[in-house]
């Protein structure tokens, strides 16, 4: 729905929607940046509090002079990102603060970020972020994806209240999701106006992951010296906040906030947005996280657009044949139209629907809007496309003025020689619930904008207005102008045209196919992407845990008793951390690895894999039972590992004092063969077989081991082969796995 914001006040408030928030020339005062010449790293600018930090004026003194040890190395580490320059980021002492550097260049510029008092992400949080990713993939809607994403971020990041806020077309946004610590929604359905993110705060969400305020009460700590050219700070961590936003938070009883942008194809659909009634910043391992999370969210809601477009692709190939075969049978375009006309009003809800040629005018439905009206709406809209107006009043007033009848809406084809086909909608009033009165005020001492100061929930009457045309609606018409549009008053329908139009099905499912691999591949590369991205703070815990027990076995330092006990499981946790990144890295290269088209058989796979789990085998006095098995066309590789995987499950999850046995069996059925790995191991809960190939999935829930990956690879490898796999369990008594494959022609 596209909502027209009340304006009750004269004033210009464009003032707002102009401000320059990338060239704030402050910071917030959580942290501290220094401006460097990259030649010879001298700091030329710096925020006034920097002395604080390091005891004296930093500027013109050399960057590793500054601190404990020298950062050169570490800033020489730079890691690419989607958008802006490249950044280097590592955990640094100066004066004895510990801090987290986070580092750019840009405009021949250094750009030195500081945030003292850092805490990094425990393995414990990297959990969070894995499981977070594993319910956003298993998402198959999009209201489900919102609520799983503001359930997880509120876990994730710990503020009070998180957020879904999706972006209408016309830029105003509405809450779509909701979680409260406190389990009160206090904004959901709520709509918010296009000036609340004005144009400039959309463009750096769309570049920025994310935005952290720490401290909604805190002014900015403005940057010294003054420059002849602002500083531009798109890319700064700790970049100031407008005044404006500030106390916009503060009157929405917000003490801290932070925002990750959800964007799909460099569009920005949504936010999520978290709330804190305390001051509270997010380190910046953990924002990184949470961008990964963010990305996720925008990578599943591009894979859900992309299978609605290929079912809508199927409903407009549908319907053109449908009309196609109309325009074979009639004699004349108007006789067509007549015979169409019941399936264009059943496929288009409406109230009214009109043809205008040069024929005549054809009317239908309920609305019988005058001839004048048509020839106003024909004038609308431009030839070759299709108009559509929820606001006739707004978008065509001539049209509407002729209007009869309480017409509030059009969806116009326009064709040759100044006809149209249009579908009619009456009003539909609409009570729109907003986050308080829209309109920003002016101080009446000051002469200054101002936020609202109420949130409370306020609604609007729309009136004229009908309901929204959908996208399928929209299609319909579009499929209606090519099937008849053209042809009206030259009446045409040979076996050319028709064949024509079978190729423009044929190269449009080509496209939608290319479309759908591509998407397939953006998810590979991201999977790759988000493994690559969390390897890094990672290997910096990794760093900090191995120098600390280094220092506890020579004895140089000791943990206290009460933190010695938590030694063990924090090593656990970065091991198992690395098991799941190496996983989803393995995961996201068997898209891309080539399949050999040479006869595999299975029995030497079977072979190399018992060898390889020899130790397993004996360690558990396990039996592994392989019958005679069949070759396949594929990769050697790839099918060892998926056997692998499938036998590794089942010595891993065997009963207790029961000793593993495993049985692998093929039998023939048409032109597949069904290779059956069957155990005698724990089983699989019934309400887990369904899911047991998903992403980061653990069948068991009181055994961490494994990565959650073993089975989603099989299933990928398996279908990469042109099969398939599936499960039979029963808690107890064992599994049954069995694994389609294509047999060979020749057997």
């Amino acid at each position: 729905m596209v909502l027209q914001r009340p304006t009750t006040q004269q004033v210009d408030d464009t003032n707002c929607a102009r401000e320059p928030i990338h060239l704030a020339q402050a910071i917030q005062p959580h942290g501290h940046l220094l401006v460097v010449r990259p030649s010879d790293q001298v700091v030329l600018r710096c925020d006034v509090a920097a002395r604080e930090l390091f005891g004296a004026d930093p500027i013109g003194t050399r960057l590793d002079d500054l601190f404990d040890t020298p950062v050169g190395p570490l800033l020489a580490r730079r890691q690419p990102r989607a958008h802006g320059p490249p950044v280097s980021s590592g955990i640094v002492e100066a004066a004895g603060t510990r801090c987290t550097l986070i580092a750019h260049e840009l405009d021949d510029q250094l750009i030195v970020e500081l945030e003292r008092g850092t805490a990094e992400a425990d393995p414990g949080w990297w959990a969070l972020v894995d499981h977070a990713v594993a319910s956003l993939t298993a998402c198959t809607d999009e209201p489900t994806l919102y609520r799983t994403a503001v359930r997880e971020l509120q876990r994730m990041t710990g503020h009070h209240r998180v957020m879904f806020y999706v972006f209408d077309p016309d830029q105003h946004g509405h809450v779509v999701a909701e979680e409260s610590a406190d389990g009160e929604p206090r904004f959901l359905g709520l709509h918010f106006p296009e000036s609340d993110i004005p144009r400039q705060a959309r463009r750096l969400y769309t570049l920025t992951p994310s935005r952290g305020i720490a401290d909604a009460s805190a002014d900015g700590v403005p940057l010294s010296p003054r420059a002849e050219r602002p500083l531009d700070m798109t890319w700064c961590q700790t970049r100031a906040v407008s005044p404006i936003h500030l106390e916009y938070l503060r009157n929405m009883e917000v003490a801290a906030s932070f925002s990750a942008s959800v964007v799909v194809a460099g569009e920005l659909r949504g936010l999520v947005a978290c709330h804190h009634d305390q001051v509270l910043h997010l380190p910046y391992a953990k924002r990184l996280g949470v961008g990964v999370v963010a990305r996720t969210i925008a990578q599943q809601l591009a894979s859900l657009s992309a299978r609605r477009a290929h079912a809508e692709q199927g409903v407009r190939e549908g319907v053109e044949l449908l009309f196609l075969r109309h325009f074979v049978t009639a004699d004349t375009p108007l006789a067509a139209m007549r015979q169409a006309l019941p399936d264009a009003v059943r496929l288009v809800n409406s109230d009214g629907f009109v043809v205008k040629t040069s024929a005549g005018l054809l009317r239908h439905g309920p609305l019988q809007p005058p001839e004048a009206f048509v020839d106003a709406l024909a004038a609308v809209a431009e030839p070759g496309t299709v108009w559509a107006s929820e606001h006739l009043a707004h978008d065509a007033p001539e049209a509407h003025a002729a209007a009869e009848g309480g017409v509030a809406g059009a969806l116009v084809v326009p064709l040759q020689r100044g006809g149209c086909i249009a579908w009619l909608r009456l009003e539909e009033l609409q009570h729109v619930q907003w986050a308080g009165e829209p309109d920003k005020r002016i101080d009446a001492t000051t002469g200054t904008l101002r936020p609202r100061a109420s949130f409370a929930k306020w609604e609007q009457l729309v009136r004229d207005r009908c309901v929204a045309w959908s996208r399928t609606d929209r299609d319909v018409a579009t499929v209606l102008q090519r099937a008849m549009g053209h042809r009206l008053g030259h009446p045409d329908h040979s076996f050319e045209t028709i064949l024509d139009r079978m190729q423009r099905y044929v190269q449009q499912l080509k496209v939608t196919n290319v479309q759908l691999r591509r998407s397939n591949a953006d998810l590979e590369q991201f999977a790759y992407a988000a493994a690559h991205d969390l390897q890094s703070p990672l290997r910096t815990i990794k760093g900090f845990v191995d120098m600390i027990d280094h220092e506890r076995r020579t004895g140089t330092a000791t943990l206290p008793p009460e933190l010695e006990q938590y030694w063990a499981p924090i090593g656990r946790g970065l091991h198992t951390m690395r098991e799941l990144l190496t996983g989803l890295l393995d995961y996201s290269r068997l898209g891309s690895a080539q399949l050999d088209d040479t006869p595999v058989p299975l029995g030497d796979v079977l072979h190399n894999v018992r060898r390889s789990l020899s130790a397993d085998l004996s360690d558990d006095d396990a039996t592994v039972v392989v019958e005679e098995l069949p070759s396949v066309e594929g990769s050697r590789v790839q099918l060892q590992r998926l056997f692998q995987n499938l036998l590794d499950n089942a010595l891993k999850y065997h009963r207790p004092d029961v000793p593993p046995q495993v049985h692998v069996t093929a039998e023939r059925h048409g032109d597949r063969f069904a290779i059956d790995v069957r155990d005698n191991g724990q089983g699989i809960p019934q309400d887990l077989q369904a899911k047991a190939f998903e992403l980061f999935r653990r069948l068991h829930r009181d055994d961490a081991r494994g990565s959650g990956l073993g089975l989603a690879m099989a299933k990928r490898i398996a279908e990469r082969h042109g099969g398939s796999i599936e499960v039979e369990s029963e808690v107890g008594v064992g599994s049954c796995f069995r694994v389609w494959l294509p047999a060979l022609e020749e057997e």
